[in-house]
């Protein structure tokens, strides 16, 4: 039943092959054989698929059962994801990533880590009656700056429920199982929120677990011009940092030390604020290629871009306020953020392991259909 049949008589294939065919087959077995090395790159492995997938549910588990906890898997997931990143940064080619790391998000979750600490080693400290008591500050060091326990817990809300959560869809983060990179970029956008949707939210059995670490009694007293403001004041001071840096050093280490940025690297990419800032500067698409070859931007390009990344994060800080007054309305958008990571992730599969080999072959078939054609003898008149 599965053979070929014609007029009742079957036709069998040759069992040779020209050629042509063998250099065609060779071909396309070397481009999928180099497909494959890239996937293995990106760290596809059945190690790395298994405890990406575990790992995953972990999370899911302890928020839906164990939420009071969930700070301190995150704490952990830090601990072991950021260094096994850092090692990936260092070592891309041909430019290094680490500068990678002066980005908002990610001084914006170092942030949080280090008060994390602080605020553990406080309780720790309190429990123990080592230092007084005080439901309004941290310590000493930071009250004498006005950072009480309320202001910090507003600007960290602006950020980590405006920005980061936003950058999840924004930037397109993407739920890849065995890519750290993919992983790390999920954790840092996502993970902030989600515990502070406990503090928010579930403040009773986080109170419980933790009655000395915790002292957050103070958040029916917060209003939205906290958030807005103290987040504003904590992204401008970044903004200014990180500008003064990237016009003065960081606008040549592509090309003298071979350190990327986050800037350069999204001014390669077609589209998007790329397309953007150009558009702004009237910057002609030949010159755009040109400078992403080349990574000789303007520093009125990186002044334009920051401009646009102000907008787009204050515009982010202003759509954590619903979220601190609305239940509701964070779980609508902590859901639709996780809807874009498993679709973008669902995507990235779906090209890796069908699309990806399907243009490669295609190409190499191509290539050989038109050496053949120009091989051919012509015909004589």
């Amino acid at each position: 039943m599965g053979d070929n049949v014609e007029n009742g008589k079957r036709l069998n294939r040759s069992n040779t092959y020209s050629r042509l065919e063998v250099q065609v087959i060779r071909k396309c077995l070397d481009v999928v054989q180099e497909n494959v090395k890239k996937r293995e790159a990106e760290g596809l492995s059945s190690v790395t698929f298994f405890c990406g997938v575990m790992n995953t549910i972990l999370m899911a588990f302890v928020f839906a059962g164990y939420p009071e906890h969930f700070w301190i898997l995150y704490a952990f997931e830090v601990l072991v994801m950021f260094p096994w990143r850092f090692v990936r940064m260092t070592s891309t080619k041909p430019l290094s990533c680490l500068l990678y790391w002066l980005d908002f998000c990610w001084i914006a979750n170092f942030f949080g880590q280090l008060l994390l600490v602080i605020f553990f080693a406080d309780g720790v400290l309190r429990e123990y009656a080592l230092v007084p008591y005080s439901k309004d500050t941290i310590c000493s060091f930071l009250a004498q700056f006005g950072l009480t326990r309320k202001v910090i817990f507003s600007f960290i809300w602006g950020v980590a429920c405006g920005p980061l959560l936003g950058a999840t869809i924004a930037l397109g983060n993407a739920l890849v199982f065995h890519n750290v990179d993919q992983l790390v970029g999920c954790l840092i956008h996502y993970a902030p929120p989600l515990v502070l949707y406990v503090l928010r939210w579930q403040t009773d059995t986080l109170k419980a677990a933790h009655p000395r670490l915790f002292q957050i009694d103070y958040l029916d007293t917060i209003k939205w011009t906290e958030i807005v403001g103290s987040a504003s004041v904590f992204y401008f001071i970044w903004n200014m940092l990180y500008m003064t840096w990237l016009c003065t050093v960081g606008m040549n280490l592509p090309r003298s030390r071979k350190l990327d940025t986050l800037f350069h690297d999204m001014m390669r990419k077609d589209g998007g604020i790329q397309a953007l800032v150009n558009k702004t500067l009237g910057v002609k698409a030949d010159v755009a290629k040109q400078q992403a070859a080349t990574n000789q931007f303007s520093r009125l390009q990186a002044l334009v871009y920051l401009t646009y990344h102000a907008i787009v994060t204050n515009i982010g800080i202003l759509v954590s306020v619903p979220c601190f007054f609305s239940k509701a309305f964070m779980e609508l958008i902590l859901l639709l953020a996780l809807c874009s990571m498993v679709w973008n992730g669902a995507n990235r599969y779906r090209f890796q392991m069908t699309t990806a080999f399907e243009k490669a072959v295609k190409k190499e078939l191509d290539a050989a259909t038109e050496t053949a054609a120009q091989s051919k003898p012509a015909k004589s008149d």
